[in-house]
């Protein structure tokens, strides 16, 4: 990755060389922490038949599945419309730990849905049908 950017940075320009030097700062500082992290826990995981059906249901039903229907829906509309539906993501995952968990909904929890509601049907060209 840091040949790619070297190649394309234009290093007459000093922003350019600030804008991959933050980039590229963040990332290591990131990664030397992660790895200082992991010397201090223990990451072992328990095999257990719990484990093996949420691990199944990640892989099968939410990624696997995720891409394939994002796949059809690109065959049947155009990437930008399919795109919007992504902004629906955080308000569904609120929405499904509410239902699962009994949490609490704060108005700025139902604004938010609000928001990205509204901002996918206008993605969606609902506007232009209904004139």
């Amino acid at each position: 990755m840091a040949f790619t950017v070297c190649a394309r940075s234009n290093w007459d320009d000093s922003g350019s060389i600030f804008g991959y030097l933050i980039q590229f700062g963040s990332m290591a500082a990131i990664t030397l922490a992660s790895l200082q992290q992991r010397r201090r826990e223990v990451l072992a995981s328990h095999w257990s038949p719990g484990f093996l059906a949420t691990m199944a249901q990640l892989i099968l039903a939410v990624s696997l599945d995720g891409y394939g229907l994002m796949w059809l829906l690109l065959a049947r509309i155009d990437a930008m419309r399919v795109a919007s539906l992504f902004y629906l993501g955080p308000p569904g995952t609120m929405l499904m730990t509410w239902i699962a968990f009994w949490g609490h909904l704060f108005a700025t929890d139902i604004t938010g849905l609000v928001i990205a509601v509204a901002g996918v049907v206008l993605a969606q060209g609902v506007h232009q049908r209904l004139s």
